[in-house]
Parts: structure tokens; sequence; C-alpha cells
């Protein structure tokens, strides 16, 4: 919007805010999968896992990065705009 100047009512905008909730949604299915998949196989795999999500450098930038600014701000916005703006 800002960049492109475009207008909050533009079908295009209309369009990206219509699958941003899906697409959300089906993130975190992803995510979910990807590492029940690792914890159950086991081995360096399972505490790469472990690593990735609860401690470490890595932790952060996941919970920090990916949940955060990637997940629950675009969904938080979305749901804090006024009815007029949001589609």
């Amino acid at each position: 919007i800002l960049v492109f100047k475009e207008s909050t009512s533009s079908p295009s905008v209309s369009w990206v805010h219509g699958f941003e909730r899906p697409v959300v949604l089906f993130e975190l299915f992803v995510l979910v999968t990807f590492f029940t998949g690792l914890i159950f196989s086991g081995g360096q795999n399972e505490v790469a896992a472990w690593n990735a999500i609860s401690s470490g450098f890595w932790a952060q930038w996941f919970w920090v990065g990916v949940v955060f600014i990637g997940m629950i701000t675009p969904l938080t916005l979305n749901w804090l705009t006024p009815s007029e703006v949001r589609h």
C-alpha cells in the first residue's frame, strides 16, 4: 500500500488480504508437520528440532521472526484495522 501507492479499497489489496489468513494457517500446518517429523525421526534430527524451537540462537529467530513477525503480526493487524479497510 505504501510502496506501490495503492488505495486500501483497490481490488489488488482486497485480493491479497483475501488469501492472507488461509496462507498463514497453511504455514502453521507446515511448521507443525515439519517439527513433528523431525522429533519423531529421533537421533540428531530430534535434537536439532528441540534446539530450533526451545533454546539457542535459532530459537530466537524462529519465535521472533517466523512466528511473531510472519504470523501473529499480519493476523493482528488485519484484526485491528477498521471494518471499512478490512477485506
